[in-house]
């Protein structure tokens, strides 16, 4: 895919209080990518019922073993989430979404995973393709023509189209592999964010537990910021978490 292309959209990826603490509090701050089938897990969905890899080989389909997956959400409105988008995934209790634009979080992952093998490979990646995720109605064969391995990748089932994904795939750089979560240092998160907005409809508990995080004595890559600098909307922080835990900020 032309890594210029999509510059003007904004993406989201919405965290939860868990990934706050891998994002924000690490000594290493991380990043994560994602197979198939831990999706396919976490979304309680038969594999049969998704269209992802459902392409014609040599031994039947293709499988989940190609690349592994970054899943964020293109934001309809300007770079802060609405009402409406913040709840797109309000099962998952996100507490922070990670604003940015397809083109940086490409070119952190492009730096980040040395995919031009400067110095030896250090990560088992050749290749990322992002794109704009396509809905059809569960069969593949809906698509156009002969469907490749990458029209499988940027195509789910109409019913999860209210996610407006945006899709980075990270490809294997040659033998087929069965990794569900392969975690790396973001040595400098700002390469791949714009802003962070915290949820304002978030509980108090998460709330306090974000603000504590943030004011911790080790987060490595952040420990020059301000929490009132990384998170764009920190009054609505403040104000949820004014009955919880509000750290000294001596």
């Amino acid at each position: 895919m032309n890594s210029n292309a999509n510059d003007d959209i904004k993406i989201a990826r919405f965290i939860d209080i868990n990934a706050c603490k891998q994002v924000f509090s690490e000594t290493y701050s991380t990043f994560l990518i994602r197979s198939h089938k831990y999706y396919w897990h976490i979304e309680d969905t038969d594999k049969q019922d998704r269209t992802e890899f459902q392409v014609p080989g040599e031994n039947g389909t293709m499988e989940t073993g190609y690349a592994l997956l970054s899943c964020w959400t293109i934001l309809k409105k300007g770079d802060e989430p609405t009402e409406k988008e913040w709840k797109i995934f309000e099962k998952d209790s996100p507490v922070v979404a990670i604003v940015s634009s397809p083109q940086k979080v490409y070119s952190f992952l492009y730096k980040t995973l040395n995919i031009k093998r400067k110095n030896g490979r250090i990560h088992p990646f050749f290749y990322i393709e992002h794109n704009p995720v396509n809905h059809i109605d569960k069969k593949i064969e809906k698509l156009r023509g002969t469907p490749t391995i990458s029209d499988a990748i940027f195509t789910k089932d109409n019913k999860f189209i209210k996610e407006n994904e945006y899709r980075f795939a990270v490809y294997y750089s040659a033998t087929f592999h069965e990794i569900n979560t392969y975690i790396f240092h973001a040595q400098n998160p700002y390469d791949y964010m714009d802003k962070c907005h915290f949820n304002p409809s978030s509980t108090k508990e998460n709330a306090s537990e974000l603000l504590e995080t943030l004011w911790s004595d080790d987060y490595g890559p952040f420990e020059e910021k301000n929490p009132c600098d990384i998170i764009a909307n920190y009054d609505d922080l403040i104000n949820r978490a004014k009955n919880g835990f509000l750290p000294s900020q001596e």
